[in-house]
């Protein structure tokens, strides 16, 4: 069914690309993470995260591991900033699910696609302040509750992601509209468009940008088949 909705996405954006929201249930994404999850992730060493306090991007310290090509972060830090309030950002996810829903897009778009898993375990949780993301983004809703403030503001393709960001003011825009995205939701926020995330309690959800190849033709695509032995 998911695969559906990204496909009446497409119709409808193509001559009109405004954001879209989208119902699929529960049952439907609740495969895509989950807590445990996360928590393997943490503890395996092989992921990367990111935390978020007081709308900002915290440092999170590593170090080299001689068994480990890359370096390993502080997962006692992490942690610890999650418990404390902070949000967390689970970079570069993959499952079998999240890695069915990804090809798809990149099936319909001539895109190279990422996911990342946004989550915070209280109501104090808070992400970015008003941003805008060059990427187009698909916003998947997994477990609680996420308050999404979509604004009319659109920044131009001639200014960095740094630069828009970093001048963004809040009282220079104008809210489009607001939506309580619940679990099962699928929201599309298109490139360049201002947006905030204002969670309303402990929540997961995942974030796919979906990076356009017409900035870079020699770009490749992972594949995303599923091999079981």
């Amino acid at each position: 069914m998911i695969k559906n909705i990204i496909r009446d996405i497409r119709k409808e954006i193509k001559f009109n690309d405004n954001p879209i929201h989208k119902s699929i249930g529960s049952e439907n994404t609740s495969n895509l993470v989950n807590w445990q999850i996360v928590e393997e992730c943490l503890n395996s060493n092989l992921f990367r995260f990111e935390i978020i306090s007081n709308s900002i991007k915290q440092n999170v310290s590593q170090s080299n591991y001689f068994w480990y090509s890359t370096p390993v972060q502080d997962k006692n830090f992490i942690f610890n900033m999650i418990l404390s309030g902070a949000t967390f950002v689970l970079l570069e996810y993959r499952n079998k699910q999240t890695s069915e829903l990804l090809h798809e897009i990149e099936k319909q778009f001539d895109v190279v696609c990422d996911a990342h898993v946004y989550g915070g375990i209280s109501i104090d949780s808070k992400s970015f302040n008003p941003h805008v993301d060059i990427p187009s983004n698909f916003i998947v809703q997994v477990e609680g509750k996420t308050l999404w403030k979509i604004y009319k503001n659109q920044a131009s393709d001639l200014f960095s992601q740094e630069e828009i960001n970093s001048t963004s003011v809040k009282d220079n825009l104008e809210l489009d509209f607001e939506i309580l995205l619940n679990p099962g939701d699928i929201l599309y926020v298109p490139a360049r468009r201002f947006h905030e995330a204002i969670p309303n309690g402990k929540r997961l959800s995942i974030s796919i940008p979906c990076r356009s190849k017409k900035y870079d033709r020699n770009i490749l695509n992972l594949d995303r088949n599923y091999y079981a032995f």
